[in-house]
């Protein structure tokens, strides 16, 4: 079963503005999508609907095999939706704690007291910011406001989490560094992700696969590492750009080495080039 199923969506704006025009897209269990796509192009739009803050005029959506979205019935709210969403600004209860508002869906749910707490600690942990779990979110880094709204997704256990640009407003370093911790904690819960964004190396480092919205439908472009610039229409390989571009974590140093892990794999580059636990950025060929 497929986390996602997206057949044949349509969505046009009031003022006429035609934004999604037959979509189809799959998102395996597990998988991590890359979406990115121009300024206007819809990528957003398409998360939105997913997740139930818009409506398509036509088309299914399926949210771990219960359909969401029918031509023939009405959509499921997104508070009964299996999936979760990050935002841009984080989106976070600035009158709550960090882990107060890591709380909030299970309160929501009415999770038992004791089970709240475990579950939040959890979170936390995995997100790696414990020691923030009493602070007030308006003292938080714009980094740090983005770990709590991930763990604000996780605790609930999602089969999907939609990511909406959530690292655009962050400088470069911190954007490769927090890529790929959310890679790896997506990974490690086993949540199925899309994840949007406009940075090709930010889709390289943390996505399975790579699509591209482009004139309202999804070009499901394959693998990230894999891609073939040859194969690639001239619009698509321009907003690209540097895609073999990936951010890793130095693992081992010597005199003559380092060896980087990057999106499941090893890489050894010559000479010492960081320490280990530092995220580097590194140009893989084709």
């Amino acid at each position: 079963m497929n986390a996602i199923e997206v057949t044949n969506v349509h969505l046009t704006y009031p003022n006429g503005n035609r934004v999604l025009t037959g979509v189809d897209l799959e998102l395996a269990d597990g998988e991590i999508l890359g979406v990115l796509g121009a300024s206007g192009s819809g990528k957003s739009t398409l998360l939105r609907v997913i997740a139930g803050l818009q409506h398509p005029q036509r088309g299914t959506v399926t949210i771990a095999g219960k359909t969401t979205d029918d031509d023939d019935r009405r959509p499921t709210p997104p508070h009964l939706r299996d999936c979760t969403m990050v935002f841009q600004d984080a989106q976070l209860f600035p009158h709550r704690t960090v882990a107060d508002n890591v709380a909030y869906g299970l309160e929501a749910a009415k999770v038992p007291a004791v089970e709240r707490r475990r579950r939040v600690a959890d979170a936390l942990d995995m997100v790696q910011i414990s020691e923030l779990a009493d602070r007030a979110v308006t003292e938080l880094s714009g980094g740090q406001a983005q770990r709590v709204a991930l763990a604000r997704c996780l605790v609930i256990n999602p089969s999907v989490i939609l990511f909406d640009e959530p690292l655009s407003a962050l400088d470069r370093g911190l954007r490769q560094r927090l890529a790929v911790d959310i890679r790896r904690v997506v990974k490690e819960t086993g949540t199925s992700a899309i994840y949007v964004t406009h940075d090709p190396s930010e889709a390289s480092t943390l996505a399975d696969r790579i699509a591209v919205v482009e004139n309202g439908t999804v070009l499901d472009l394959g693998p990230s590492n894999q891609l073939d610039p040859s194969q690639l229409s001239d619009s698509v390989a321009s907003l690209l750009g540097d895609v073999g571009e990936v951010s890793g974590v130095v693992t081992a140093v010597t005199e003559d080495s380092t060896t980087v892990e990057v999106v499941d794999r090893y890489i050894v580059l010559a000479g010492r080039q960081g320490s280990v636990g530092d995220t580097v950025t590194v140009k893989l060929t084709r």
